[in-house]
């Protein structure tokens, strides 16, 4: 009986922990400029998502990333109005349920790219708020980039429980460069053997 019980709070604890749900590694043969990029790993119950670009960013080429050269928006309100951001989406298969937990990102940044970046989150696809508690500062990087604090998603109840017929989108914005043609790559990577580039942790039940 001490047996049967132990195994059952054993595998209650299991369920309840969160864990990777989707996440990019960018292998050696990504050239970093491909259009979209599809997650390297999703959890079973959830749609595959594609990693794009907003329309005021180019692709441009980074070994191990998801790369692209952005221009000189002075504030965040430009980078809105140009579209300079990097997005994906999370959408579970029917009769499922998603709550988001976490948010990590490792970013190679250039000298002249942007100092700042915010990400946001939408679960319409059209009204878009702000993640954290302020713009987070960024700063030229190492070549194999450098992870960024991990972002709490676990206090947004918006997040919390959303089923198939939503589609969360978040967005990555970043504006403040000081030059528009040069050395302005503000990029998601480098991915390694035990790094992912960008990941999503969290849960994904079933509806009972």
């Amino acid at each position: 009986m001490k047996k049967l019980l132990f195994v059952f709070l054993i595998s209650c604890v299991s369920y309840s922990v969160d864990a990777q749900i989707l996440a990019w590694n960018f292998l050696s043969d990504v050239k970093g400029n491909e259009r979209v990029s599809a997650s390297t790993m999703t959890d079973s119950n959830l749609e595959v998502s594609i990693l794009s670009r907003g329309p005021g960013v180019k692709p441009e080429k980074a070994s191990y990333s998801f790369a692209s050269a952005f221009p000189v928006n002075q504030n965040k309100e430009e980078a809105i109005k140009a579209g300079s951001y990097y997005q994906f989406t999370v959408k579970t298969k029917k009769n499922h349920y998603v709550s988001l937990n976490a948010l990590e990102v490792v970013l190679r940044v250039q000298n002249n790219a942007p100092r700042n970046y915010r990400w946001m989150y939408s679960t319409d696809g059209i009204k878009f708020t702000d993640l954290g508690k302020e713009d987070v500062k960024s700063a030229p990087t190492i070549n194999n980039g450098v992870s960024q604090p991990t972002l709490n998603l676990s206090s947004y109840k918006e997040l919390q429980g959303v089923s198939s017929s939503q589609t969360i989108t978040f967005r990555l914005y970043a504006w403040g460069g000081a030059e528009g043609s040069k050395d302005n790559g503000f990029r998601i990577g480098k991915s390694g053997a035990t790094r992912n580039a960008l990941s999503l942790s969290g849960k994904v039940s079933k509806k009972k």
